[in-house]
């Protein structure tokens, strides 16, 4: 919830508190929001919460907690306009929105209100400004479209007005068409008339003006203001196909496909994780001697990261996996190395459920999304009419292959996210990596607790029959832990790694080939480094080392076999090397 309280101009008093409030089932569309509404203490208006666009703030004030506007008979010139809207800061629409209020005219002088996207000075200092007008006039209400003071659009509608009466206005924007609703009544709509109303691709803010026309005197209140929106995060797009970096060797690829996987062919995760940092402000290396001489300096980018977590022992699991706990620990490398105290970012492994999509987008955190093929970067709630079930599941996304697009979860399914929230505190994770699934149990203390893994599953690129099994805790406790395997899960350790994260993100990387036991002990302090140590050995190992031993000899024949001699010499090279470091 976001309180801003603002003194006031002549009173020493509060003033306001903007909120924007979750709005359910609004006719045509959901909006989704967080937060309030402005309430007022009687006095002046505070001129640093409104921006005056015409004429003078003090033609404006509060009156029993509404705002009201007020032009005095002459010697004010009938031609006179005076015109406010809301600072920047207390109008955080990006994107679609719903906007409502009660529009009470206090006598039969014109009245009006709109939508305002530009306004600046010309070389005589004349100000031009670029609106949309919801202009009440002699019992009708004209809509106009003004560009840089220029009327470029018109439409006339009957409407009286009765003079005290309170009328409830509902200002609708589905980019992009504004649509005017009077007493839950359709009065105006772009969408009707394509041909003759602009697309208006900028949300604008509200402007409330006033005008006297021949009249004496004009006067007008708003009261109860509430906005309900779509969170749409603006977020830095990158391209894994952009020519600087498609052709690129993506990880260590080279080493195990010929030919190597590419950037543009395999780097959706990446540049997903891209976009997320350069979200976040964390948008270029440091140019100290803390880093990599190549990446001093540079821009944060798919290239660049790519290049980061290959020098970086966590930065790929398997093969050509981004490790998102390598992501959270540069997130705070960068952030210590920043002069403005940034924050760091915390990884959550979740599935896939549209309230936690809301919830992360509320709090102006984008989301990483698994379609089981491909990664996206969620940036915002798409608002679809065709959404009548009541359940949020179109989003705004920036595709690393596509663009900036939608996405929607019923023709494309999200299989789980990957959440990341800005925080100052505890990166500490243990994570087990494994090419096969395991029967794995983790307990924690004396009382030997069993605690919740959290499982995931990510496209094994080497073995498409297999994903890569991922188990996670997130922020364990300092205590002994027992880890224990099945019988069965003694093979599969060969390729298995533990990777034991502390409070700071430092990071103890444990290959389970040489922890070879259905028990591990590990003794666990969030700010010192672990210990690991296995509880059972003996026979196991010997048996480890001859499945080893057989298995390389079964990828060498198998590459042999399939015509591939360079793959087959390197496994046969990776069997010598076994032989002579075991004296076999």
């Amino acid at each position: 919830m976001l309180l801003i309280i603002q003194k006031l101009k002549l009173l020493c008093g509060k003033i306001i508190v903007f909120v924007l409030i979750f709005a359910a089932s609004v006719s045509r569309v959901r909006a989704q929001s967080s937060g309030q509404f402005l309430t007022f203490a009687d006095g002046s208006l505070a001129a640093e919460n409104w921006e005056l666009v015409l004429g003078d703030l003090n033609d404006w004030q509060v009156i029993g907690g509404r705002l009201q506007g007020d032009l005095q008979p002459p010697p004010a010139i009938s031609s006179y306009i005076s015109a406010i809207t809301f600072k920047p800061a207390l109008w955080p629409v990006t994107g679609n929105y719903q906007f409502t209020f009660d529009f009470i005219p206090l006598d039969s002088a014109d009245k009006n209100f709109g939508v305002i996207f530009d306004h600046h000075k010309n070389s005589k200092g004349k100000v031009l400004l670029s609106y949309l007008s919801f202009h009440f006039s002699d019992q009708v209400l004209c809509i106009e479209n003004f560009q840089n003071h220029y009327l470029t659009h018109k439409s006339r509608i009957s409407c009286p007005l009765e003079p005290g009466a309170t009328y409830h206005m509902r200002l609708l924007y589905q980019k992009p068409d504004f649509e005017l609703y009077i007493n839950d009544q359709l009065f105006h709509s772009s969408k009707n008339d394509k041909g003759f109303w602009p697309d208006f691709l900028e949300p604008g803010r509200p402007l409330f003006y006033l005008t006297k026309g021949q009249h004496d005197e004009s006067a007008v209140i708003y009261d109860n203001f509430y906005l309900s929106f779509f969170p749409q995060l603006s977020v830095p797009y990158f391209s894994q196909l952009d020519t600087s970096w498609g052709s690129l060797i993506y990880d260590h690829s080279q080493e195990f496909f010929d030919p190597p996987l590419t950037m543009a062919s395999s780097a959706c995760a990446l540049t997903s994780a891209a976009m997320l940092l350069n979200y976040y402000g964390q948008d270029s290396f440091p140019n100290d001697d803390n880093w990599p001489s190549e990446l001093r300096g540079q821009k944060i980018n798919p290239e660049t990261l790519n290049l980061w977590l290959k020098n970086e022992g966590d930065g790929y699991l398997g093969v050509a996996l981004v490790n998102w706990l390598a992501i959270a620990r540069l997130s705070l490398l960068l952030a210590q190395s920043s002069a403005d105290n940034k924050a760091s970012l915390e990884f959550t492994y979740a599935n896939y459920q549209a309230e936690i999509i809301l919830q992360q987008l509320l709090a102006n955190q984008p989301v990483i999304a698994d379609l089981g093929d491909h990664f996206v970067l969620i940036s915002g709630i798409n608002d679809s009419e065709k959404n009548q079930d009541g359940q949020i599941n179109d989003y705004l996304i920036n595709d690393p292959i596509s663009g900036p697009t939608t996405l929607d979860h019923e023709l494309t399914p999200i299989k789980s996210l990957r959440l990341f929230n800005a925080s100052q505190t505890d990166l500490s994770y243990f994570l087990l990596i494994s090419g096969e699934p395991l029967d794995v149990k983790l307990f924690s203390g004396e009382e030997k607790s069993e605690l919740k893994l959290v499982e995931s599953r990510e496209k094994n690129l080497l073995n498409v029959q297999n994903d890569w099994h991922l188990y996670y805790l997130a922020q364990p406790e300092s205590a002994h832990y027992t880890w224990q395997f099945s019988a069965n899960d003694l093979n599969k350790l060969a390729l298995a790694q533990l990777l034991i994260y502390q409070k700071n993100g430092q990071v103890q990387i444990f290959n389970l080939a040489d922890y070879l036991s259905r028990k591990l002990n590990l003794i666990y302090d969030k700010e010192q480094l672990a210990e690991l140590t296995a509880l059972e050995t003996n026979s196991y190992l010997l048996k480890y080392h001859q499945y080893l031993l057989s298995y390389f000899g079964k990828l060498q024949t198998e590459q042999f076999l399939l015509g591939q001699a360079h793959n087959a010499l390197r496994y046969q090279n990776l069997i010598e090397q076994f032989l002579n470091f075991y004296q076999l």
